[in-house]
């Protein structure tokens, strides 16, 4: 039986300082700045403007291994919920905001997955905790229509 876990979450615009430890750019803010410059899986961002839940794949080919979120960034609307699953492979995987605002349990098994809605525009970057000195990176970017 597949375990699911369905977690809400709603960035609010609050003036929160929000700045993470891996450059200036806050979640939040208006660009990636260099957190891919290390993801040999990224080459920009995918348009999910038009997909009620956008489903990121957690643990597929890249960075030497099973170590990569596809697609590693897209770009959807306020409200959007946002679905992150499991392949099963690459070992213990999580997803982290680098704002530590969100951060799903540890899970291996595939199907596994976990739900983020954010509803401020801005750039949201994430990580794998395991596996973020090997580049296991992702963002969402939230913008108006």
């Amino acid at each position: 039986m597949q375990r699911r876990a369905v977690l809400r979450w709603t960035v609010g615009l609050t003036g929160v300082g929000l700045t993470g430890c891996l450059g200036s750019v806050s979640d939040g803010g208006e660009s990636y700045g260099d957190f891919f410059a290390d993801v040999d899986n990224y080459d920009g961002e995918i348009d999910r403007t038009n997909t009620d839940r956008p489903v990121v794949r957690v643990g597929t080919k890249a960075n030497g291994g099973y170590f990569g979120f596809d697609p590693p960034a897209i770009v959807v609307t306020p409200e959007t919920t946002v679905v992150w699953e499991w392949t099963g492979k690459g070992g213990r995987h999580n997803v982290v905001a680098r704002s530590e605002a969100f951060s799903s349990k540890f899970a291996t098994e595939t199907g596994f997955t976990y739900e983020r809605s954010i509803s401020a525009t801005g750039v949201y970057p994430y990580y794998c905790k395991p596996h973020r000195s090997v580049g296991m990176k992702g963002g969402v970017r939230v913008e108006t229509a």
